[in-house]
């Protein structure tokens, strides 16, 4: 079993969407281009991002798990949210995200720190909103992420994550044969060694890993239930669950263009990432 310190050296080498822009990494271009992708091919629905992004307070203090380069924070800050702090297991990360919000010319009264989601670098009680997409499904020890989440939000502070869903397609063995059949006309992403990431992928867990890129350790996928699951961990309960929604479908990985009306239909039922809403109890 791969350990932290292989999903360190991973997405140290290959940090989100490097290897797949038209851009060079790093310049304004390049994030520019990452958050057209995150809004017109993967999430295509408006109101799916303003479900992430939750219903807190402009005053609330945010911290976003496994920052990357930086797209969340920076929707924070445009939002008006002023106290934004993030966190990324590698510094190539955090170093992305600290030079987008000196492109984009948007600061924040928070930190932004290299950390692991299993060891956060936080006191407890000191977040209002936990943020953390498309994360902890890449750790080792996920169960103890959440318990992180639980132990640096203050009383009543509100939770949202996601991880990769066993949808449709990942939870019937015919319909993944399917799809690989169907790769053979051209499904798959680019760079990152995706070109041929449906066709060669041998389980839902295989595929959700490879998603990531070719060499990434670790790759978990989760049904509604296992997701919810989470909630209670170390023991206890730790998160009362307040609203549930599946999102994220890559319409790029697609041979042929799909109309917007059937896109955002895809994403919302048949999405490859599942995302929860919670409150810390």
């Amino acid at each position: 079993m791969p350990d932290i310190n292989d999903v360190k050296r991973f997405w140290d080498a290959t940090p989100l969407f490097v290897g797949e822009g038209s851009c060079e990494p790093g310049t304004k271009e390049w994030f520019l281009e990452h958050e057209r992708i995150i809004e017109t091919d993967c999430i295509p629905d408006a109101t799916q991002i303003d479900f992430l992004m939750g219903g807190i307070s402009m005053n609330a203090h945010i911290l976003d798990v496994g920052c990357g380069p930086g797209q969340w924070v920076r929707r924070f800050l445009r939002r008006g949210n002023s106290y934004v702090s993030a966190c990324d297991l590698t510094p190539r990360a955090v170093e992305l995200t600290k030079k987008s919000l000196d492109i984009f010319g948007l600061t924040t009264m928070g930190q932004i720190v290299q950390g692991n989601a299993e060891d956060l670098p936080f006191d407890d009680a000191s977040f209002d909103h936990v943020n953390c997409q498309g994360v902890i499904h890449h750790t080792p020890n996920t169960e103890r992420c959440v318990v992180e989440f639980h132990r640096v939000l203050k009383p009543n502070g509100t939770l949202c994550f996601s991880v990769y869903y066993r949808n449709v397609f990942l939870r019937h063995p015919t319909l993944l044969r399917l799809m690989q059949v169907t790769a053979g006309f051209g499904m798959g992403l680019k760079g990152r060694g995706r070109e041929r990431l449906v066709k060669e992928a041998s389980t839902a867990e295989d595929l959700v890993r490879r998603y990531d890129g070719l060499d990434n350790p670790i790759g978990k996928v989760y049904t509604r239930e296992e997701m919810l699951a989470l909630l209670c961990c170390d023991g206890r309960q730790l998160f009362k669950s307040l609203h549930v929604e599946r999102h994220f479908f890559p319409a790029r990985a697609l041979p042929f263009r799909i109309p917007k009306a059937l896109h955002k239909f895809l994403s919302r039922h048949a999405g490859l990432l599942i995302a929860v809403q919670a409150v810390k109890i």
